[in-house]
């Protein structure tokens, strides 16, 4: 018999580990904008 192959039932850490560089990513995009928006302020 030929067995289907099975399903992990639980996502692969890939996943999580995409989730948290995406979530650095954008954490680090923001702070980048926030720091240039607040120089720009301070500085006038």
């Amino acid at each position: 018999m030929v067995k289907p192959p099975k399903k992990p039932m639980k996502p692969d850490p890939d996943d999580d580990s995409g989730r948290f560089a995406a979530w650095v990513g954008t954490g680090i995009v923001l702070a980048l904008i926030a720091l240039v928006l607040y120089v720009d302020n301070y500085g006038r």
